[in-house]
């Protein structure tokens, strides 16, 4: 017998968490379509806390799970990953310590792929052709090798 599986709750009872709901809510409901905005930051500004009184470190998803909840369309904002040029989002390498990071070098394949494409609107120039791509007869060619 299989259970349906629960939804994930990250953000916790909201409904027990002490801050201004309402202002936020009025705050954002009287934004302007497109006006764009961090979760991250309201959830400072309003002095968002978790249960045990501390400021949440999951603020902004805290924030925006309350006003999904309170039926605010969050729709007509844009989103800063869902943009024309989007941020990428690179795993970024970490010092000895932690807090010191650098981003990561291009994989291989990504290196691959951009200089093919580069070859290909001839960016690049490989030059000219001197050996045959394909050898006809490679019996030949060993003896040829071994002698």
């Amino acid at each position: 017998m299989q259970y349906p599986q629960k939804k994930k709750d990250h953000t916790g009872d909201i409904e027990s968490m002490i801050w201004d709901k309402e202002a936020l809510k009025r705050e954002v409901e009287g934004y302007n379509d497109n006006h764009i905005f961090s979760y991250r930051k309201l959830a400072k500004r309003f002095n968002v806390r978790n249960k045990s009184g501390e400021v949440a470190k999951n603020g902004g998803q805290i924030v925006k799970e309350y006003l999904l909840s309170q039926n605010v369309n969050l729709a007509r904002f844009p989103s800063k990953r869902k943009s024309e040029n989007p941020v990428p989002r690179r795993k970024k390498r970490r010092g000895t310590g932690g807090e010191c990071t650098m981003p990561t070098e291009m994989s291989s394949l990504e290196l691959k792929e951009q200089l093919v494409e580069k070859l290909r609107t001839e960016e690049y120039s490989i030059g000219d052709m001197i050996v045959p791509k394909k050898v006809e007869d490679t019996k030949k060619l060993f003896l040829f090798l071994i002698f």
